[in-house]
């Protein structure tokens, strides 16, 4: 079986991470990288023997690519997986999928309108500590869950939560909303047998 032909789209703290896990893949071959600091681009292309591009779109359109890993700021993922979709390219996207339950709602409906595949990582759901939680929250021992709030000690920059500094150039109307929050009943399945109302929407 021919390897997929993958492209990575943004190369900073988790692009390169995963390009560096993807190299040694027999099933997966980097062919090329995107990332808007192109002396990046050709450094971590250089290293996986990747074309480097300074512009994602151009990756999705001349980088030869089956499938795409978004690992860009927040703010990006959902434009960049709509943009690859309707270029028949499937979607791997770092979490979050979109910054508002709607954008992601698209996203979701404009891959399977195309049947392009879409995945998002979240690797957490193999910790065990999950299936801790899931057992206690099925046994009553927290009663009904009506929201979710996680907390995390992983770093993150600023820029990767609102689009700033040069990743992007959006409007500040665009940028508003960097928040990492959504209601629990966009959360897996996993944590929630309670009750959950509402979903936010823009």
């Amino acid at each position: 079986m021919e390897p997929l032909k993958l492209g990575m789209i943004g190369v900073g703290q988790m692009g390169s991470a995963h390009t560096r896990t993807m190299a040694p893949l027999e099933e997966v071959r980097v062919v090329a990288v995107a990332d808007v600091d192109a002396a990046r681009a050709r450094a971590v292309g250089e290293a996986v023997g990747a074309r480097a591009f300074a512009d994602a779109h151009a990756l999705i359109r001349r980088g030869g690519v089956e499938a795409v890993l978004i690992a860009t700021p927040h703010t990006l993922h959902a434009p960049l997986a709509l943009y690859a979709a309707k270029r028949g390219v499937h979607v791997l996207s770092e979490k979050p999928l979109a910054i508002s339950a709607a954008a992601a709602d698209r996203v979701i409906a404009t891959c399977r309108d195309h049947g392009i595949l879409l995945g998002v990582m979240f690797q957490q759901r193999t910790d065990p500590s999950w299936g801790t939680i899931k057992r206690l929250v099925e046994g009553g021992a927290v009663g009904a869950v009506y929201r979710l709030s996680l907390v995390t000690t992983a770093y993150r920059p600023q820029a990767c939560r609102v689009g700033g500094g040069r990743a992007v150039a959006l409007p500040p109307s665009a940028r508003s909303n960097g928040s990492c929050s959504f209601p629990a009943s966009r959360f897996p399945p996993l944590l929630l047998s309670g009750v959950i109302r509402g979903r936010d929407r823009e």
